[in-house]
């Protein structure tokens, strides 16, 4: 059923009626729940109702996987000390600046071919063809040449953007209830597990976005393409509660949707606790081109896919071994950690 408030719009004649497995349906059966907010606004119940689950995974990393003892030691002989991955490591551990760790990260992802894309570190999410937030990171990363692949966040980071975006008291004064309404809306978004935040999700999802932008336009992703342009959707509390008009895909245009060539998206997520870690946290997530026509069609009844998020939790110490594990899951196989070595079986369980 859809909210009384909200006009129903007759369907335009050529269009088929949303099904069970269309996004609108979804949002007018679950019309009681503010399902149509901004991804930083998100619970549990987005990603479940699009088919996208968590799962917590180890890595199967052995003693004559990369990087070999020899390498380490040429890592930990690297000038400038600073830049060397294992230095980034030993410094990540301790006590420093947000702009500190970033670097730290930034020098670890560069010895697997991945490098920053700029100054410019948001994500551009899409719904119904149209931009409809632009969502903050702490870092973009790609091999040269390449559309983004992995994407850096802390969970300080994350906590600090819903807290902004929750605490918008209106002509700047704030007041003791208005306050209490603001720490209970704060409350009721925050994930019981900090690691299992769907803003995570998100990302992954604007990361396929910008890989599938780049494969259909062959533009070249220069980390600034999103830098001054401002979203051009509702703001959330005008998105709240309403079922979003998508451009109608009838005809060829729909044609062109389901022709489309399969393909899937890898796309990942690195995160840290924030100024102070102890480990690594890896999302990954193969996106199917089927569920980002979802997205860009919310009308229309297409086929619905399960995403799994795999994520790895990965102690920094020792380093040696924190570099081999982040090496199985970021390598795209041309990495100077696997130049030459050998691996030696599948490894043994950790």
């Amino acid at each position: 059923m859809v909210d009384g408030r909200v006009g129903m719009r007759p369907a335009a004649p050529d269009c088929p009626s949303p099904d069970a497995t269309s996004i609108n349906n979804l949002l007018r059966a679950n019309s009681r729940e503010r399902l149509y907010v901004l991804p930083i606004c998100w619970t549990l119940r987005q990603p479940r109702l699009l088919g996208c689950h968590f799962t917590l995974e180890k890595i199967r990393w052995g003693k004559g996987d990369p990087p070999s003892k020899s390498v380490v030691q040429i890592l930990r002989d690297q000038h400038p000390a600073y830049k060397s991955p294992i230095y980034a490591i030993a410094q990540l551990t301790l006590p420093g600046t947000l702009a500190a760790k970033k670097c730290d990260v930034a020098n670890i992802l560069r010895c697997y071919n991945l490098f920053s894309l700029g100054p410019d570190s948001s994500l551009s999410f899409s719904f119904a063809q149209r931009e409809a937030a632009l969502l903050p990171t702490d870092g973009i990363f790609a091999p040269p040449g390449a559309p983004p692949s992995l994407a850096y966040i802390t969970f300080d980071f994350i906590q600090t953007l819903r807290k902004k975006t929750v605490y918008r008291p209106p002509g700047g004064r704030r007041n003791r209830p208005v306050v209490n309404l603001h720490q209970k809306r704060l409350r009721s978004l925050e994930p019981p597990n900090p690691a299992e935040d769907p803003y995570l999700i998100a990302m992954l999802i604007a990361l396929a976005q910008a890989q599938r932008r780049q494969a259909d336009t062959g533009e070249r992703y220069d980390g600034q393409s999103t830098a001054h342009r401002q979203p051009r959707a509702r703001t959330a509390s005008a998105m709240d509660g309403m079922v979003p008009r998508a451009p109608c895909l009838c005809g060829p245009e729909i044609g062109k949707t389901i022709q489309r060539a399969v393909q899937s998206f890898q796309v990942t997520v690195l995160a840290t606790a924030g100024t102070v870690t102890e480990c690594f946290y890896v999302y990954t997530a193969t996106i199917p081109t089927e569920f980002l026509d979802r997205l860009d069609a919310p009308a229309q009844p297409l086929r619905s896919l399960p995403v799994p998020v795999k994520y790895f939790r990965i102690p920094l110490m020792p380093a040696r071994k924190a570099l081999g594990k982040l090496h199985h899951l970021v390598c795209n196989g041309t990495c100077p950690l696997c130049v030459e070595e050998v691996h030696a079986g599948s490894g043994r369980a950790d």
